[in-house]
């Protein structure tokens, strides 16, 4: 995923790695398990590109810098 930033007529771009790279066993599904487990408040969203659509429109509505 990259985040694309405009500053002073500049163009910054990052790239941020959500994949990850070790082969552990671990998923973002056992992380989402560890979060449930935990308490923390979420949502599960079954299907695909309905989680993609609020992913992306999450995105975009963040504010400058994050």
């Amino acid at each position: 995923m990259t985040a694309v930033q405009a500053t002073k007529g500049k163009t910054h771009a990052r790239t941020f790695n959500v994949v990850n790279p070790h082969e552990d066993g671990i998923s973002l599904d056992t992380f989402v398990d560890w979060l449930a487990t935990a308490k923390h408040p979420l949502t599960r969203i079954d299907d695909c590109d309905e989680w993609l659509g609020r992913f992306e429109i999450t995105l975009r509505v963040l504010p400058g810098r994050q």
